[in-house]
């Protein structure tokens, strides 16, 4: 009884129109609920804040949609969401939709051009995702001039905020580390960076943590370890962007 008038009383504040509840106190609180990660519950108040015009809710409703938390995975309806928001100048959203051009998701088709655009106006405003994926197109001269320098300056920016704890520019130095795109190929740093943006909320990385224990990439073979991050994919629950290969490697390992 307690816990339906808890439920009720929030209805009635979500659905209340008065002053108080402009678009900054409605992402608030899908904010607070998102860092919770109960999604489903974060969702309306997001969704009411950004049918407000609230960028900041419009990119948070693409990374619902793009990973299925609380909601069905949906590129199409993320890439509407980003663009929402990038184009009232969302950093973060910016990359985003760049990143949806590059591979071609949802209703976008694959266009590295108005990705390098995208990528260039998140950069221009100091976003890691932005600077790191527009810095591998400069590495590589994807339809643009190949510049390594610029590349590395980027990629130096990103590494000095995740030095200072920037969890966005852990997980995109976990990344360069990765693929050895601009440094050294070095699993063992990658997943040092991603263990470190995972302790902040990061769900991004969770796929390369199991993988990488799985397989002894970065350290020692950790079948227990692996277990431990597949297990927390499916407990984002049945919608999330890597459930099912979750699911078949937690069956897999447990069949061992």
């Amino acid at each position: 009884m307690l816990l339906t008038t808890r439920a009720s009383a929030q209805e009635n504040r979500l659905n209340n129109n008065s002053p108080e509840h402009s678009e900054i106190v409605l992402f608030s609180e899908g904010l607070k609920r998102y860092k919770q990660f109960n999604f489903s519950a974060a969702i309306p108040w997001f969704k009411k804040a950004a049918e407000q015009g609230d960028a900041k809710a419009e990119l948070y409703m693409g990374i619902l949609s793009y990973y299925g938390l609380g909601m069905e995975q949906d590129y199409v309806e993320a890439a509407k969401w980003f663009r929402r928001s990038a184009i009232l100048g969302n950093a973060r959203a910016q990359a985003r939709l760049g990143g949806m051009y590059y591979s071609g998701l949802g209703d976008l088709l694959m266009d590295w051009k108005e990705a390098l655009r995208w990528y260039r106006e998140s950069a221009r405003q100091g976003d890691p995702r932005g600077q790191v994926r527009l810095g591998c197109m400069l590495f590589s001269g994807e339809d643009v001039v190949k510049n390594v320098a610029a590349s590395m300056q980027l990629f130096q920016q990103v590494q000095e905020k995740a030095d200072r704890g920037d969890d966005e520019a852990q997980y995109q130095l976990g990344f360069l580390y990765y693929t050895g795109i601009g440094f050294d190929q070095n699993y063992k740093a990658a997943i040092n960076w991603y263990r470190k943006t995972e302790a902040q909320g990061n769900t991004e990385c969770l796929i390369q943590l199991a993988t990488m224990c799985e397989k002894g990439w970065g350290t020692y073979r950790n079948k227990k370890e692996a277990k431990k991050w597949y297990e927390k994919i499916i407990s984002l629950g049945p919608h999330f962007l890597w459930y099912d290969t979750a699911e078949k490697s937690l069956n897999r390992l447990n069949g061992d």
